[in-house]
């Protein structure tokens, strides 16, 4: 395979030869071309994990596979087990794995983990599912998907009313015989204004030409 993309759709089903993979999801590292170190992993167990830690979402910056981190870590030693934290840990045919208690080893081979140079193949969590069952993850889905059809209903009632607006705005202009472009209709406004205005000055000035004549009458009388 010539992608991690192509890789990470072919894992679910070379997994499940080997492991239940109901609540599996997968991580994958190039190593060299078509060749790729691949992980199937619980998130749940994880999130639960750090939970249990009593660790804060906030303290925690990234989460990493030691798999990866620790290769190029003990390529650097010369023995071939080292302990993390009280864990004795060994590659055995390029796999990271534990070694049991029961062979009570004893290595001077301490690994100081912030010591470590991490890589750049980060493990993204989703932690807020941890704080949803899924009972309540079906209703809030189920939510979302009413939502996104009354949106999707009000969409399409919104285009057909604006598909129609066009042949509306033709039909008014056939019935009151208007203009059939914008500049033309411009123009007649413009010239509708002008008449009114010269109208209401003309009033105006009437209005004060009756309004003289009247003072001019009453004062004669008087």
């Amino acid at each position: 395979m010539d992608s991690k993309k192509e890789v990470l759709n072919a894992l679910p089903s070379l997994f499940e030869e080997f492991v239940d993979i109901s609540n599996l999801k997968f991580f994958t590292k190039k190593l060299e071309n078509n060749k790729y170190l691949c992980f199937g992993y619980d998130e749940s167990k994880i999130t639960q994990a750090i939970k249990d830690s009593n660790l804060l979402q906030k303290q925690i910056k990234n989460i990493y596979f030691l798999q990866i981190e620790l290769e190029d870590t003990l390529k650097t030693h010369e023995q071939t087990c080292m302990k993390v934290d009280g864990i004795y840990l060994t590659y055995i045919d390029n796999i990271l794995v534990q070694i049991p208690p029961i062979l009570k080893l004893d290595s001077d081979n301490v690994l100081n983990v912030d010591k470590i140079k991490l890589s750049k193949n980060i493990l993204h969590l989703n932690f807020y599912t941890q704080y949803i069952d899924t009972k309540h993850s079906y209703i809030i889905s189920a939510l979302l998907i009413l939502f996104s059809i009354v949106m999707f209903s009000k969409t399409i009632s919104n285009n057909n009313v604006t598909s129609t607006i066009p042949d509306n705005i033709e039909a008014l202009k056939d019935k009151y015989k208007l203009p059939s472009t914008i500049i033309q209709t411009n123009s007649i406004m413009k010239k509708l204004n002008k008449r009114v205005e010269n109208k209401i000055k003309s009033l105006v000035n009437r209005k004060y030409k009756l309004s003289y004549n009247n003072i001019v009458t009453i004062g004669f009388k008087i």
